[in-house]
């Protein structure tokens, strides 16, 4: 099992997207700052020509400057809220492919699944960040704490291992004490070398 700092690699995921995309969010700026000052224009001579027209509380140039600042500033923005939506949409599948886990199919199914309910989500993270080699039920018939490699299997295999000796064992303390049985009604044994041996045989370790 991979042990890893869940949220340094939620950072270190953000920090590795935002350098990919950084002259996507550069080319925003100038990008964003010309679609603003083109709606600023467009909304200015909408207010002159509108049937409504009464008087203009501001210039042109007001217009123009704000759309301009606001649309340069707001498109990076968004840009990098994008990518923070995508990395924390897609944290579980992230955390499960990096520490290589048995079950990243099925959180990676929980993840898409989350598009339509978000509890499938924090199914996912959970089983993401718990440890790899476990399955959700190993909280319950593993190891609880989540800690080692015991999990559900091998609690279930030394249950079937521990009713197979125990079944052996029965099986064999009944057959030395019938014998001993037998012995004594053929006199080979008195009823107190009978007990002692019964005794033994019920003390004996399995």
């Amino acid at each position: 099992m991979l042990n890893l700092d869940v949220i340094g690699l939620l950072v270190s995921e953000i920090k590795s997207l935002l350098k990919r995309a950084k002259w996507v969010v550069f080319w925003s700026i100038p990008i964003g700052a010309a679609s603003g000052a083109l709606r600023g224009y467009n909304e200015y001579q909408g207010y002159l020509n509108s049937p409504i027209y009464d008087s203009v509380p501001d210039s042109l140039t007001w217009y123009i400057t704000f759309h301009t600042f606001a649309h340069g500033v707001g498109a990076p923005l968004i840009i990098v809220g994008l990518i923070l939506l995508y990395v924390i949409f897609w944290f579980p599948s992230i955390v499960a492919k990096r520490r290589g886990h048995a079950y990243i199919s099925i959180i990676q199914i929980l993840n898409i699944a989350a598009i339509f309910t978000g509890v499938t989500w924090f199914i996912a993270a959970a089983w993401a960040i718990f440890p790899s080699e476990k399955s959700l039920i190993d909280p319950v018939v593993g190891n609880p704490t989540g800690v080692g490699r015991r999990n559900a299997g091998d609690t279930i295999g030394s249950a079937r291992q521990g009713f197979d000796r125990g079944k052996s064992f029965e099986e064999e303390t009944d057959k030395q004490i019938q014998n001993l049985i037998e012995m004594r009604s053929k006199g080979l044994l008195t009823d107190d070398e009978f007990l002692k041996a019964k005794l033994e045989v019920l003390k004996r370790e399995n």
